[in-house]
């Protein structure tokens, strides 16, 4: 359409809601024996109603094949430490029965990523997955794979950290600038749950590249090869988030000028910080973007020195850069998400985000440079490939 009449559609043109009925997809549940339980165009409807059900029955017949099909050594351990854990105290996720493992080390044969479950003439498939108990990690099968692949990433953290529990417990008082941080963290959110990020994030970065372990042996070398460099890499990553909150504080004491010579630019500016630091900013900003931190405060901080002097360009940065930022926000809207964090099936989407915040250093502070080059019309295209 475009190519023939110079016409853009985008999916946000579309309205599902004003589509006549039977332009809708009909959807039937169906129970194991074929029978018709519901019949519903509003698949999010059927979704709510008999999620839990669905997710309950499940679980029971991925009970009997964590008994019939994984392999011997985790079946043994599943029964053995269910019966060694009958007495602690375990958070359930709701809707979820199976067998607890209290795993506190990989005790367990090979984990596959899919189970094929077998259930009359219907053919299942089952995700097993780490699931972390503070204390310990209970071995689950789930229905959904991307959800299986974000509670085994947090399980099998865990399981790290429960293997280096001295050196970590050591880290928490050792980290360069602890006192620093929590100072400047203060009022932003709980300094425990600031350093708990940092070590998390510093477990991920010495064992958990990419592949995972899959076995006890994988698993045993990985720690055996990044124990030696946790305690480096967390003073590295607590150095950037202080560097970081430094920056921030500094930022504070220059917001009053900004708010004195534009309202919409410190609007604007506000918005910006909030994406930045925010009380869970290590946990969900990645190492490779963490380190960018500074560099981009600092870009704000340049920007409130020129307003003063050019508000006319201030407006024009402004506007350049919404034309594409408000377009992309309409895009991630559609995802079931609260946070572009956690947009995890599109990394296009994700990458732009920060593509955004290098385009504000071009605009507002070229002086910084950016790590590649860096334009509207750049973005303009890549945006163009996103729609």
């Amino acid at each position: 359409m475009f190519k023939e009449r110079g016409l853009e559609i985008k999916r946000t043109d579309f309205r599902p809601e004003a589509l006549p009925l039977h332009s809708s997809m009909n959807f039937r549940l169906i129970d194991e024996h074929g029978r018709q339980l519901e019949l519903e165009r509003n698949l999010a409807r059927l979704r709510a109603e008999y999620g839990g059900a669905a997710r309950s029955a499940f679980q029971a017949i991925a009970q009997d094949a964590m008994e019939s099909e994984l392999s011997p050594p985790v079946r043994q351990t599943l029964e053995g430490h269910s019966q060694k854990t009958s007495q602690d105290k375990t958070t359930p996720v709701p809707g979820r029965q199976v067998e607890q493992g209290g795993y506190r080390t990989w005790e367990f044969g090979e984990l596959p990523e899919t189970l094929e479950i077998q259930k009359g003439n219907k053919t299942l498939f089952g995700y097993p997955a780490l699931v972390d108990r503070v204390d310990f990690c209970d071995l689950e099968v789930f229905d959904d794979l991307e959800e299986a692949r974000k509670f085994h990433w947090q399980g099998l953290r865990r399981l790290f950290a429960l293997s280096n529990k001295e050196t970590l417990k050591a880290l928490q008082k050792q980290l360069p600038g602890v006192r620093e941080i929590g100072l400047l963290f203060i009022n932003i959110g709980s300094i425990d749950q600031l350093i708990e990020q940092i070590l998390n994030l510093s477990i991920e970065r010495a064992f958990m590249a990419d592949p995972l372990p899959i076995n006890a042996e994988q698993f045993n070398e990985r720690v055996q090869h990044g124990k030696p460099r946790l305690a480096l890499i967390a003073q590295e990553v607590a150095r950037h988030t202080l560097a970081a909150l430094q920056a921030y504080a500094d930022l504070q004491k220059k917001l009053p000028q900004a708010k004195a010579v534009s309202a919409a630019a410190y609007a604007d500016i506000q918005s910006q910080l909030q994406q930045l630091i925010f009380e869970k900013f290590v946990a969900e900003i990645s190492y490779e973007q963490l380190v960018h931190i500074p560099r981009y405060l600092k870009a704000v901080a340049m920007r409130i020195e020129k307003l003063r002097s050019n508000l006319a360009r201030d407006i024009q940065c402004q506007k350049d850069w919404e034309s594409v930022a408000r377009p992309w926000q309409k895009l991630i809207q559609g995802h079931k998400t609260s946070s572009v964090y956690h947009l995890s099936e599109d990394q296009g989407l994700r990458d732009f985000r920060w593509q955004l915040e290098e385009l504000r250093v071009a605009l507002y502070a070229q002086e910084l440079k950016t790590p590649t080059p860096m334009s509207l019309k750049r973005l303009e295209k890549v945006l163009a490939s996103l729609r």
